[in-house]
């Protein structure tokens, strides 16, 4: 997302953290929307703008780019562990995770009970 920055800033700095909390809500906008219409969406805050301005042939700060996103569909990647949410929580319990509970890495995600899905 490209914000019109100095002509904003340099009057009224504190719209600084608005321009940003704008960005934020087009991007809570997007990951509905996303995830509605049946694909998914990551928000990007952090990357090297100094390089994307280069790229858009920004030669000073009147506009700047605050915040990235991207659309389209997922790709399961194995090598990486997804839990459920409240996964070290047991039946009310709180599960302390060992070294166990980590070497399924690469096999899939667990169950809510720390089995392994077949």
């Amino acid at each position: 997302m490209i914000a019109r920055f100095r002509e904003n800033i340099e009057d009224h700095p504190f719209l600084y953290r608005h321009l940003h909390w704008e960005a934020g809500t087009v991007g809570q906008v997007l990951y509905l929307e996303s995830e509605a219409r049946g694909v998914r969406g990551t928000g990007m805050g952090c990357f090297f703008d100094d390089v994307t301005h280069l790229i858009l042939g920004f030669n000073d700060n009147a506009f700047q780019d605050i915040y990235h996103f991207s659309v389209g569909r997922h790709v399961e990647d194995r090598r990486l562990t997804t839990l459920p949410p409240y996964y070290h929580l047991k039946k009310g319990k709180l599960k302390t995770m060992t070294e166990k509970d980590f070497e399924h890495r690469g096999k899939g995600t667990f169950s809510y009970d720390g089995s392994q899905p077949a």
